[in-house]
């Protein structure tokens, strides 16, 4: 947590130079290693992250979005999403794929047929 702070605090008087330094390691095993990324930069910690007004974020996306988060998801709140989509004015487009955690959503062929089927659904209602 300490090389994060310090360099957000860095960011806030506009100096960026030290954003491409490691703030986040993963303890992954080497065959995990080979298909998931070890380390996250700031500046890739913070890409991952809403803007401060996120609810004004998501009332000012245009194009159609659908959101899919795995049913035990152990880095966000699943059941959360549909009142958060609520707030900000917005259809809750929320698809929860059953029985997947954070990294199979991606990861397994199996639960891969809900995002695909998700963005072909998009398509379709234009």
């Amino acid at each position: 947590m300490p090389p994060f702070i310090a360099i957000a605090i860095l960011n806030g008087f506009g100096i960026k130079a030290f954003n491409s330094l490691p703030v986040i390691r993963f303890a992954l095993s080497d065959s995990a290693r080979a298909i998931l990324t070890p380390e996250y930069s700031y500046a890739l910690e913070t890409n991952f992250r809403p803007n401060r007004d996120y609810l004004a974020d998501l009332r000012n996306m245009h194009q159609p979005f659908r959101i899919l988060i795995g049913e035990n998801d152990e880095v966000y709140y699943p059941d959360r999403f549909v009142e958060v989509l609520k707030q900000a004015g917005r259809d809750p487009a929320v698809t929860v794929v059953p029985a997947v955690d954070h990294i199979h959503l991606i990861l397994s062929p199996t639960a891969l047929k809900t995002p695909v089927e998700a963005v072909n659904s998009l398509h379709s209602r234009r």
